[in-house]
């Protein structure tokens, strides 16, 4: 029923621990397709005690592209997300399929995240599909791959993650199914761990900055006077940060 699609590059210290939060679900993926587009080959773990393919693609793809690639190597109808770096509360999966079954209709479910700092120190964030989700158009409303898992059919009609973007892509996959009338499902009970860690992350605050450029290039003719506003100062502070 639920495909798991982890992208990975060049963190083979990481990578184990995701598997083992899959390996403690309550129940467990149906199965696990890890898309590894780094250099790196030596991954200890990949004897993982799961029904596991391991997807070898041109190195630095980016994680958009190794996430699709992995949605193509995937044989059930549903796909979850996990990056190499993050963790999944070990009910996540028991509850994503009691979500699918309880509104069919859903084509998306989404988690909360939960952000752990170095220090251990945590705030969590969760959709609200109340206002039909248009925050997603000016700033991310706690939405990341991790936690995410939509309907494989529905992934391919919205043409997959935009490899186009460096960042946000996540967004635009989220606003991509809103805009092709899809219903998304939003649960408290399953969280998504992202964790500050030190080495080599997938977007650095630059590239998280040219995201925001290009994802209100590719909307901006959807967005209101207000959320142009709102998305000016949003990048505002994105460029502070990075200038600083």
């Amino acid at each position: 029923m639920i495909s798991v699609v982890i992208p990975t590059c060049d963190r083979p210290v990481l990578l184990p621990h995701a598997l083992a939060s899959l390996e403690a679900q309550t129940q467990p993926p149906d199965e696990v397709v890890v898309v590894d587009n780094g250099t790196t080959r030596s991954y200890p773990r990949l004897d993982a005690n799961l029904t596991l393919q391991h997807i070898r693609t041109d190195p630095y793809c980016g994680a958009s592209r190794a996430r699709n690639i992995g949605v193509e190597h995937a044989t059930q109808p549903w796909i979850a997300f996990l990056d190499d770096d993050d963790r999944w509360s070990p009910d996540y999966l028991a509850d994503l399929r009691a979500s699918i079954a309880a509104e069919p209709d859903a084509v998306m479910h989404i988690g909360r995240l939960c952000y752990v700092s170095r220090t251990g120190s945590r705030f969590a964030r969760l959709p609200d599909p109340a206002d039909g989700l248009r925050t997603t158009l000016y700033r991310n409303p706690g939405v990341v791959g991790s936690n995410m898992a939509v309907r494989r059919d529905f992934f391919r009609r919205v043409g997959g993650f935009d490899c186009s973007l460096p960042a946000s892509e996540d967004r635009a996959m989220l606003w991509e199914v809103v805009r092709q009338g899809g219903r998304i499902a939003v649960s408290a009970e399953r969280i998504a761990y992202v964790h500050a860690h030190r080495g080599p992350r997938l977007t650095d605050l630059r590239t998280l900055l040219r995201g925001k450029w290009r994802f209100f290039s590719k909307y901006r003719t959807e967005l209101t006077p207000g959320e142009k506003i709102k998305t000016g100062v949003a990048m505002v502070h994105c460029t502070w940060r990075a200038l600083v």
